[in-house]
C-alpha cells in the first residue's frame, strides 16, 4: 500500500516535471521563432525603405535605415543563445556561482602595496 503510493507520487512528480520541461521547450521555440519573424520582417522592410531614400538628398536617414536593417537582421542569431541558455535552470546554477567567484578579493597585503 505504501509502496504503491510512493510509486504513484513519484510518477506524478515526474509527469509534472515532464510537462514543465515541455512548456519551457515550447516557450523557447516560440520566443525564437517570434523574434526571428519580427526582426527579419522589419529588417527587410527597412531595407526596402532605404532603397526609396535618395542617398544624396538625405544621407543620414539613408545610412540610419540601412544600418538598422542590418542590425535587425542579426539580432535573432544572438538572441537564440539567450533563449536556449536563459530559460534553463542549469544555466543559472552554473552562472551565479561563477559570478560570485569572479569578484576580485582584496586582501590586507594588496591594500598596503604602492607603486
Amino acid at each position: 500500500s505504501k509502496r504503491k503510493r510512493a510509486v504513484l507520487t513519484m510518477s506524478g512528480s515526474e509527469g509534472a516535471d515532464a510537462v514543465s520541461m515541455k512548456a519551457r521547450a515550447t516557450a523557447r521555440l516560440l520566443g525564437m521563432n517570434v523574434t526571428l519573424l519580427l526582426c527579419l520582417f522589419f529588417s527587410r522592410l527597412l531595407l526596402v525603405v532605404s532603397t526609396r531614400i535618395d542617398s544624396y538628398a538625405d544621407p543620414v536617414l539613408y545610412v540610419v535605415s540601412e544600418r538598422l536593417a542590418a542590425m535587425l537582421f542579426h539580432i535573432p542569431y544572438f538572441t537564440n543563445s539567450l533563449f536556449i541558455a536563459g530559460l534553463s535552470r542549469g544555466f543559472y546554477q552554473f552562472l551565479f556561482p561563477c559570478i560570485r567567484d569572479s569578484k576580485p578579493k582584496l586582501t590586507f597585503s594588496d591594500s598596503q602595496r604602492t607603486t
